[in-house]
């Protein structure tokens, strides 16, 4: 690790062994920030300022190149340890936002012309895009890190943002990198035991609808004149998704509403979660079809794993570890079925690289938002499917057509619906918070070393003394 500190040339080079504690976090959603600790009587102290540059040098990425952010607080804590400054930085794309403001007229471009209008005078360049498309594009009036979300929405070019620096002498070239997808599929494995340190799962239900009525185009001139699909008739008999009959300006989703619906005590049943497609069609056909393509994007929760990954990459002889945000990963834990996911989120501990948190899953906001409006209503169904959360016929466990949760000994029947779950402790042995600890994994551990190639056996996922392999 490598944190460089400018006040337009460089001033100081910290000494990392003095760092007692830096984590910088990134998110596809356009979270960048960084936090560190550091002496405050060291000889490099003075140079940590409000408003002063720092570059640190990147866990993942190209090799030249380094992350850039700003100061914007430093804290004095006094301890047993001694004196010290906690420093708190946010990148510096965010000072986007506050540059002068940015109109594209509209007109027909490719994304490149797009960010050099945006990017001019800003200190930043356009670098790399994968997207070649020219489109129909205005924006109106705006700071340039709106202008760049506006232009990265799904509209125009969607994709996703890579800032970086690239350090010449005194001199920073700041770059911006607009990617269909961030991160590779390398064929990393993420498992219990192994570099999966503790997991805790968070399902958000916030946005969850069941079903949605359709709202088509209107006439300006007559009130309350807008077209739907009551005359359209649905069968799953015909072939059709589900059914609609004559009449009913909404369509639902019956599974959803068994899983997720508003539950009545009244009358022991869920009723449906509705929302609003409004998407303008002047055919009754497609706008029914339209809203229920609509409503599968919305009639499940949001799912996030977080886990605590040790960033084996650093360790040598294990470069061939490394991850990186974006990346689309496999995940085996004990008791649950394997599932592929991408990493959404990820807080580096640069110093304790054990201790590297990583979110997966279903894209969930979590930090600053700035680009989280192309992402909204991603969800994953393979996790909520390893996870248990879907109807199972349970009898040969004494419960017919039960739900299943999980605890210490794996899948287990549960009496409660899984929209129930976050608010119930089931017989004080399920939890949704922590289903693994780090307590867990030592009391599993034994001094054998792993190899890959003789002691795994990816049919059976167990090792050849059903045991499992040390940290090193």
């Amino acid at each position: 690790m490598v944190i460089k500190v400018y006040q337009d040339v460089l001033t100081a080079t910290l000494n990392a062994d003095l760092v007692s504690s830096c984590i910088e976090t990134e998110a596809l959603e356009g979270e960048r920030t960084l936090t560190f600790t550091y002496p405050s009587n060291a000889p490099e102290s003075p140079a940590l300022r409000d408003g002063y540059s720092v570059m640190i040098d990147q866990v993942a990425g190209a090799e030249d190149a380094w992350q850039e952010y700003v100061i914007r607080n430093v804290a004095p804590r006094i301890n047993d340890s001694g004196q010290f400054y906690d420093v708190s930085c946010e990148h510096a794309y965010y000072d986007l936002a506050t540059e002068p403001l940015v109109t594209i007229l509209p007109n027909t471009y490719t994304v490149e012309s797009v960010l050099d209008v945006v990017l001019d005078g800003t200190g930043w360049t356009t670098g790399n895009f994968d997207n070649l498309d020219v489109k129909a594009t205005d924006i109106p009036k705006n700071n340039p890190l709106a202008a760049l979300r506006i232009a990265n929405d799904k509209d125009h070019w969607p994709g996703e943002y890579y800032f970086s620096s690239i350090i010449s002498g005194n001199s920073v070239t700041r770059r911006v990198d607009l990617l269909t997808q961030r991160g590779h599929n390398r064929g990393r494995r993420i498992e219990y035991a192994y570099n999966l340190v503790d997991i805790s799962i968070e399902i958000n239900k916030t946005n969850v609808f069941t079903a949605m009525y359709g709202a088509g185009s209107s006439d300006p001139d007559i009130p309350n004149d807008t077209e739907d699909f009551a005359n359209v008739v649905w069968s799953i008999a015909n072939g059709d998704p589900t059914d609609k009959p004559l009449g009913q300006t909404w369509v639902g989703d019956e599974a959803a509403r068994l899983l997720y619906g508003k539950y009545r005590m009244t009358t022991g049943e869920r009723k449906h979660l509705f929302g609003v497609y409004d998407g303008g069609e002047s055919d009754k056909a497609a706008l029914l079809l339209n809203t229920w393509n609509a409503l599968q994007t919305t009639n499940k929760p949001l799912v996030n794993i977080r886990a605590a990954l040790a960033n084996l990459a650093l360790l040598p002889g294990f470069s061939d570890e490394l991850f990186s945000l974006g990346d689309t990963v496999t995940v085996d834990i004990p008791n649950m079925d394997e599932f592929t996911t991408r990493i959404i989120r990820v807080e580096w501990d640069r110093v304790n690289y054990m201790q590297t948190m990583v979110e997966l899953g279903g894209f969930q906001p979590t930090g600053s938002g700035l680009f989280s409006s192309n992402n909204a209503n991603v969800t994953s169904d393979s996790i909520i499917d390893a996870l248990g959360f879907t109807p199972e016929n349970a009898a040969n466990k004494g419960q017919d057509n039960g739900y299943a949760g999980l605890n210490a000994n794996g899948k287990v029947p549960v009496d409660q619906l899984p929209a129930d779950i976050g608010m119930a402790n089931h017989g004080n042995d399920y939890h949704t918070s922590t289903f693994i600890t780090a307590a867990d994994v030592l009391s599993k551990t034994n001094t054998t070393e792993y190899n890959p190639t003789t002691d795994y056996h990816p049919a059976t996922k167990k090792y050849v003394d059903d045991q499992y392999a040390k940290f090193g």
